[in-house]
Parts: structure tokens; sequence; C-alpha cells
């Protein structure tokens, strides 16, 4: 105790004990200073005792300074000391002024030296609790038991209903597998969801000596505070009352129960180990913890005796017991999970195979059940359908007891095909009880006429019909032909007469007489068509109406050059391009007939135009005819001419109805671009199948498509923009893959015109 006094001294008066110390010494230094100015004042005294009178009394006056300076500090002494008897006087001032300055001491000790003073306060601190214990136990137990009945009913109360409630929502969460999981180990569904409820961890480790309530060392090894040195002097305390308190019955105390959570105490005669966790702990996990306990004390008293030299270091126990908290979470982990496993190696797999396994039984048999009565059916149908006598006559087929037995019932034509039926059903199904319900229809032996000629007769009918409406199809398409190119020769014949140049007016009777020609040759495979048996795979009018195309096209081609091209729009002209190896069929030549007719038609409209609005050609001067030299076009010009006579014809959705040709014709466009630098409009159109809307998103992809291989031609993206007009501007009435409408035409764009 005397001990612990010093040390409380010390930390409380350090600065008043230094203060006090170097006020001592400067005293000594005075005191020192003064008995030498004594001496030396003397000295002095002595050696001007022969000085004149004048210096003699102003050495009086000087002495008289000092005796006044002198009674000034006895004053201020005198007026010291009755300050100091003021406050501590006699006994009461003495004890109020102490009280003051311990109180100012403890408060700037516990602000500057917190740790310190409470590792010198708790032995104290424990040494009065268990003095005041040991003391007033009878009075303590019966101040404290009504308020601590009163704090444990409602504590509880309160922890019953929380378990109450996580009980609750742990079953209802999944009662099924806690149903499982409780066949599996033999446990409850109540235990299994109140061990839920509590899982066990541990928290903190403390190792106390006895007696003094020292904290010796402390896992998790984190730096320690007051709370920690306070909490070990407290469990050290506690743990020697109830062992004084409890000594009769030779117990001693193992766990203190805080609530939420609990302290395990096991302890020697040297040291006490302390666990602080949470959640309950079974039996089995506190035999763990005396293990645990027994070998920590064990490590700790190895520590304190084995020997060692002064030079050695001292041991570490925090270290051993961090080693032994390591150790004992993980033991304590094993346990618990040793705990929540079944009960028994194989009982759960047991159980598993149990339910497992007649269930894929019952699947399986059902599936091979379903197989056999499918396969049992389907063979008994099969044999009725190979008899031709049962034609017309309804069988009914029931497989029963999963395809092991078959009955028939329906009607049959006659008593022997019912035989044969049966027959054939017992050699087809040996190991199937059949059963025969079949009736015999009465009469049934009349022979039935035979209906292959007038079945014959109904095909060749309808066949006809077949014929006479694709017949119509066809003469409809050339009747339609035939007056575009009724058209397109009254248009050249009228061109010809207007035509103020001799040579194109020939060119033009010419053409006329071609179509002329072409309307002719028609008329009289139309003609032939009408009064011959007509077949749709007719290769060769198929291949006269693709001569006739191939000629309209030649016809259209030179129609454009006559046009003036360099002045008007003209509508395309199709690409002259060899037959194809394999002849197109007739409706499809046919359909390309009349396309290439309608735009011959439009195209000698369009040159009729052109030559009856031009003025008549002035007569010439009688002057000597000046050839001029021939102008090379510009680029642009070039471009313009290229997008009055070209364009690119799709047959279905986005595909080029000739790739080569379109290839072709894109190459040389975008030479043409990139020269000129100018901005082209992408025009796409659709014929009139389909609905409004998709033709118009048709026409628009169509148009993208060409800008797509335009770009990748190496053409700038800025120069082109793509519209779609769907069927806005139609050059035929034709439909389908040969129709004209189905392209994508070029325009030159406008000085300032928006950009894509």
């Amino acid at each position: 105790m005397s001990q612990t006094v010093e040390r409380l001294k010390e930390l409380l008066f350090d600065s008043e004990a230094q203060a006090l110390t170097e006020l001592a010494r400067r005293i000594d230094g005075v005191a020192d200073t003064t008995a030498k100015s004594r001496d030396d004042l003397v000295r002095r005294i002595d050696g001007v005792a022969d000085t004149t009178a004048k210096s003699r009394d102003d050495l009086v006056r000087r002495i008289d300074g000092v005796a006044d300076a002198d009674t000034r500090g006895r004053e201020l002494l005198k007026q010291k000391l009755e300050e100091v008897y003021a406050r501590a006087g006699d006994t009461e001032r003495m004890t109020a002024s102490v009280a003051e300055i311990l109180g100012e001491a403890l408060r700037r000790a516990e602000v500057l030296k917190h740790s310190e003073l409470s590792q010198t306060i708790a032995p104290l601190v424990v040494t009065t609790i268990k003095t005041e214990l040991r003391n007033s136990q009878d009075e303590m137990v019966e101040a404290l038991y009504p308020i601590t009945g009163r704090l444990v009913a409602s504590y509880v109360a309160s922890a019953i209903k929380d378990l109450t409630d996580q009980m609750n929502r742990r079953l209802e969460k999944n009662p099924l597998m806690l149903r499982l999981q409780s066949l599996a180990t033999g446990r409850s569904v109540g235990e299994l969801a109140l061990a839920g409820t509590q899982d066990f961890q541990m928290k903190e480790l403390y190792l106390i000596r006895r007696g003094s309530g020292e904290l010796v060392a402390h896992w998790p090894d984190n730096p320690v505070s007051g709370r920690d040195h306070a909490m070990s002097g407290v469990l050290a305390a506690v743990n020697e009352f109830a062992n004084e308190a409890f000594s009769a019955d030779q117990t001693s105390l193992r766990h203190i129960d805080l609530g939420g959570e609990e302290v395990y105490l096991r302890g020697s005669p040297i040291y006490l180990l302390a666990a602080r966790c949470s959640g309950q702990a079974p039996k089995r996990i506190e035999q763990t913890l005396d293990e645990a306990f027994l070998s920590a004390v064990e490590i700790q008293h190895r520590l304190d005796t084995e020997p060692r030299s002064p030079r050695d270091p001292l041991p570490n126990k925090s270290a051993a017991l961090a080693d032994l908290g390591t150790r004992l979470t993980d033991q304590l982990t094993t346990d618990l999970q040793e705990l929540n496993q079944p009960a028994g190696s194989g009982m759960l797999k047991t159980m598993l195979a149990l339910i497992l396994l007649p269930l894929l039984g019952w699947l399986a048999w059902g599936y091979y059940s379903d197989y056999r009565t499918n396969s049992v059916h389907a063979t008994a149908q099969r044999v009725i359908a190979a008899d031709a006598a049962m034609l017309g006559y309804p069988a009914q087929i029931d497989v029963g007891d999963r395809g092991r037995s078959v009955s028939i019932s329906g009607l049959t034509p006659s008593q022997a095909a019912k035989t044969r039926i049966i027959s054939e059903l017992q050699r087809a199904l040996p190991s199937v009880t059949l059963r025969d319900r079949l009736s015999v229809v009465p009469g049934s032996g009349i022979t039935i006429p035979d209906v292959t000629p007038e079945l014959a007769r109904v095909r060749s009918e309808i066949a006809t019909a077949v014929s006479n409406v694709a017949r119509g199809v066809l003469l409809r398409t050339s009747s339609r032909a035939e007056q575009r190119l009724k058209q397109a020769a009254g248009d050249l014949a009228l061109a010809s007469s207007v035509a103020a140049d001799a040579n194109q007016a020939q060119a033009l009777k010419r053409h006329e007489s071609e179509v002329q020609s072409i309307l002719a040759e028609s008329k009289l495979e139309a003609a032939a068509m009408e009064t011959s048996a007509f077949t749709s795979n007719d290769n060769r009018s198929a291949e006269t109406y693709q001569a006739l195309s191939a000629r309209l096209d030649a016809v259209a081609s030179e129609l454009v050059r006559l046009g003036g091209a360099d002045k008007l729009t003209l509508p395309p002209a199709k690409p002259i391009a060899s037959p194809p190896s394999d002849s197109l069929p007739l409706d499809t030549s046919m359909e390309e007939f009349a396309a290439s007719a309608e735009r011959v038609a439009a195209l000698a409209t369009t040159v009729t135009v052109a030559k009856s609005m031009r003025p008549p050609a002035p007569a010439p001067l009688a002057v000597p005819a000046v050839v001029p030299p021939p102008t090379q076009s510009t680029p642009r010009e070039k471009l313009e001419a290229f997008t009055r006579s070209h364009a690119v014809f799709f047959a279905n959705n986005l595909d080029y109805r000739n790739p080569e040709l379109a290839n072709r014709r894109l190459s040389e466009l975008a030479l043409l671009m990139k020269s000129a630098g100018i901005l082209i409009r992408v025009v796409g159109y659709t014929d009139e199948v389909g609905v409004q809307n998709r033709n118009v998103q048709l026409a628009q992809d169509r148009a993208s498509k060409i800008r797509s291989d335009l770009i990748s031609l190496g053409v700038p993206a800025s120069q082109i923009v793509t519209v779609g007009r769907s069927g806005a501007n139609d050059l035929s009435d034709a439909r389908g893959a040969l129709s004209p409408n189905r392209r994508v035409q070029f325009e030159i764009g406008f000085d300032g015109e928006a950009q894509q």
C-alpha cells in the first residue's frame, strides 16, 4: 500500500515537487551569495575607515537604505506568512486546502497522465471494493435485492420476447429445411430454431493477476485503455468476493451473465483468466474453454518460473495470450460445426436416397409406361392402315394396362378383312392381349366400284382450270404489253415527223418499224397461246419473249441517245445483257417483256415531247462551214449525263437484279463523283407490292445500300444524300422481281442542300 501511495504522490504532485526542489536550490544559492556579500561589505567598510567625513556620511546613508530595504522585506515576509496561515493555519483550513489541491492535482493528472493514473489507482480501488464488500455484505444484498429482482424480471421478459420473435422468424422463413434438418440430426425443430438465434463468438480475453487486479495481458492485442484496467480490477474483486462469500460451499465463480454477453472465469492461485463471449455456449464448448484455460494458466506459469539471465528479454505474455485466443477461436468454430452436423455420418445421405430413389423410379416407370403404350398404339394403327380393305372404315384403338392389352373397335367391310386384321395384329403384338370388338358391315360384300377414272377426270379438270387461270394472267400481261407497244409506235411515228434532223428522223422511223415488228410477233405468240395447248413450262415461248425483251431494250438504249440526254432527264433504259444459260419461266419472261414495253413507251413519249418542243432549225447561211473543235465535257457534265441515263434495279428486297452490272455502274459513278466533287441525291423506289409503310422503309433501305457501296468505293459520305420515295414515280404497272419500279435513281443535289 505504501508503494501505491508514493506512486500516487509522484503522479499528483510531480510538478510541485520539482518546483520545491528548484526553490530549495535557489534558497541555498541566495544564502551563499548573502554570506559572500556580507564579508565583502565588512572588507569594504574596513577599507574606507579612513575616508573623508563626506564619504562616511554617504556610507551611513547607504547603510540606512539597506536597513530600510531589510525592513520592507520583513514586512513582505510577514504578509506572506499571514496568507499561508489563513490557508492552512488550523486543521479545518488545512483539510479544505488539501482537498482543493488534491482535486486540482487529480484533474491535471487525469488529462496529462491518464493511463499511469489508472494503473496506479486500480489496485487501491480493488482493495477498497473488496474491503467494502466484505464489511457490508448483508446490507448490500438487502438493499439491492428488490431492485435486482425487478430488473431481472423485466430483462427476462424482454429477452424471452426477443427470443420468441427470432424463433418465429426463423420458423416462418424456411420451415421445410428446419424439418428436414430435424429429421437428419435427431434434434427438435424448436431446438434448431433456438440454436440459430444464438451464434457463439469469442470477443476478448483478459489475463489478470489475482489479489492486485493487475492486467497482465489482453487479447485482441490492441492498445490497452483505462476501461480494460478497470474491467480487470472489477473482475478480480468480484471473483475474490464470490470465492470468500461462498467458500463454505467449496465453489468458485465460473461465469457472469451480462445480458447479451457472458464472461467465463477460470482461475489458478496466481492468475485469473476471463473470456468475454456473446451467445449461448453449449456444455461441450464449456469443456473446450476449460481445457484452453488450463493450458493458458500452465503457459503463463512456465513463463514466470523459467530461469533467464538479466540480459534476456522479458517474456511476451500478450503474444502467448494472442496465440491462445486464435487457437481457442478455431477450436470453437470446429466444435460448433460438429454440433450442427447431422447425428450420424450417413443419415442425411440415407434419407435423401430414400426420398430420391422412389421418385426417380416412379418417373422412370411412368416414362416406360408411356413409351410402351405409344409403341403398341402405333403398331396397331400401322397394321390397320396397311390393309386396303379398311379404307373408309373407322377403327378405334384403345391401349390399356400400360401396353399389355389392346382393344380394337369399329367397322370392317367383310369377315375376311376382320380375320386378316386380327391375325396381323396377333403376329405384330405377340405379348399383348387382344380384345376384338370389330363389327362387320351388313352387305359389305358388294364390290366397290373403281373410282380411279373419275379421280383422273377431276384431276384433269383441275389442271385445265389452273392452266386457264395461268393462261388468262399471261394473256392479260401480253395485252398490256401490246397496248404499250402500240402507243410507242404511234409516238415514234409522230417524233419522226417533227424531227428537225433527217438522220434522227430516219433513226426514229427505223425504231418505229422495229417496235411494229416486235408487236406483230407478240400478237402471233399470244394467238398461238390461245389456240394451242398451254403449259406453264413452254420453254419455246419463254425464249421468244426473252428475245423480244432484248430487242426492246436495244430500242430503249437508242431512244435514250436520240432523245437529247444532254438536255432532258429521260427514264433509264435497261442494260442489254445476254440471255442467261438457264432460261427463265414463261410467266417471268412475259413480265420482263411487259416491263421492257413500258420502258420503251415511256421513252418514246419523252422523245416525242422533246422533238416537238424544239424550234425549227434556221436556214443555213451561205458561208463556208467552220467545224468547231470538239469540246471536252466537264466532270459535272459527265456526272449529270450519267444520272440521267442510268439507274440500279433490284429484284426482291435489297438484292440487285443483275449484281455484276450494278457493281459496274456503281464503280463508274464513284469515279465521276470523286472527280466532280458535288452532292448526289440517291433516291430509292419500290413497286406497289406490299403495304405502304414497309415500302417507304424498303425504298430508304435500298438508297442506304447504294450509299454504303459508294462509300466503300471511296466516295466521301458528305457527297451522298439518301431519299426513299416508295411508288411515287412508277415507270410501269408491272409488279414483281422484274418490275422496273424497284430501282434506285441518282439526282444532282442543289447548291447549299443540307447533307446527311
